[in-house]
């Protein structure tokens, strides 16, 4: 009985040191690559059939108030987050997904459409992506967000936050300069930058 209780014991260590290992050879990077704005009144269409979509409740993405607001689809507009994830394991990262961490004024995200083919949706060993997703907000709210991307390796669940953050300018400057932009990525010394021009 005390030589099987020692071999469970083995066997419970080996399998927790198996699982830390496991932990320590994901690597999976993940790099922000900026925000595209758009006007949804130049996406009155797609407005209103997620407005409709959220009366009939067959929205499938991700709902942040329980019901459309009220109002114009000028006074709203659409922010789509880019992420690159680069693989550089020999296991695939499977059920990849970005959330957007909402602020007041969001009303819904709208996923990366992989996300809805489970068979392009995953990430392949040694490989990378982007991915995205789009938020609908109203028009004066700022695009400050927290993206966070999960994903599965070899059955485990593995958790990246990254956070977008425009960088601030004096309203003269921005007149004559493009509106410089930077994702915050954990672990990295330096931010990386990246630039839209309004």
């Amino acid at each position: 009985m005390k030589a099987f209780a020692i071999f469970l014991i083995v066997l419970c260590l080996a399998a927790l040191g198996g699982i830390i290992y496991l932990y320590s050879v994901s690597d999976v990077a993940v790099t922000g690559l900026g925000c595209a704005v758009q006007d949804a009144a130049d996406q009155a269409d797609l407005f209103q059939s997620l407005r409709d979509a959220m009366a009939a409740e067959t929205f499938t993405g991700t709902v942040y108030q329980s019901v459309f607001p009220e109002g114009e689809a000028g006074e709203y507009q659409f922010c789509t987050y880019r992420v690159r994830l680069e693989n550089r394991t020999s296991a695939p990262a499977e059920v990849v997904e970005i959330q957007v961490s909402p602020e007041d004024g969001d009303v819904l995200m709208i996923s990366d459409p992989r996300a809805w083919a489970p068979a392009r949706h995953d990430l392949p060993a040694r490989s990378r992506d982007v991915f995205s997703v789009t938020i609908l907000t109203r028009k004066d709210m700022h695009s400050i967000r927290d993206l966070t991307v999960t994903w599965y390796q070899y059955g485990l669940p593995f958790t990246q936050t990254v956070r977008y953050t425009p960088q601030h300018r004096d309203d003269a400057h921005q007149k004559t300069s493009p509106q410089r932009e930077v994702f915050l990525n954990p672990g990295s010394r330096c931010p990386r930058f990246f630039t839209r021009y309004v």
